[in-house]
């Protein structure tokens, strides 16, 4: 059982040692940007972020911890940021992940990126040494 809340400044801490466990984007990481799924006690399970650059929206740092994985908490967190807002989002996973967000609604994209979305491509690929998969979540 858990529940999503808007992260607050005190669950900055316990957001930014997840996001480092997993290897994820603590890039300029802000609060108001995160969405985080707690226990009862109101543990830490997860947490997911839309991150806005000037003229685009990515679905970042989807992160949980692993002994809460695959009972629907990141399924969970990114239905509700996609609902959070109409705007056309984008997403860099890696690929072996393609298949879980394709289930979600995201599907390849295979066109001209934003900016935003290349630099971060760019530096995945020098990180991981392996291509990222970009996907975009469009209700049009």
């Amino acid at each position: 059982m858990f529940s999503l809340k808007r992260a607050t400044i005190e669950d900055m801490l316990g957001i930014m040692d997840l996001l480092l466990l997993v290897d994820g984007d603590t890039d300029n990481i802000k609060p108001e940007e995160f969405l985080v799924a707690k226990d009862i006690n109101n543990n830490l399970l997860g947490c997911g972020r839309l991150k806005k650059y000037p003229n685009c929206i990515e679905v970042a740092s989807i992160a949980v911890y692993p002994p809460y994985r695959k009972i629907g908490v990141a399924s969970n967190i990114i239905t509700n940021l996609v609902e959070s807002t109409k705007e056309k989002l984008w997403l860099l996973c890696e690929k072996a992940l393609v298949p879980f967000f394709e289930k979600m609604g995201f599907v390849i994209y295979k066109g001209l990126v934003h900016q935003d979305i290349w630099n971060k491509y760019q530096n995945m690929l020098k990180v991981y040494n392996m291509p990222p998969g970009v996907m975009i979540y469009d209700r049009n």
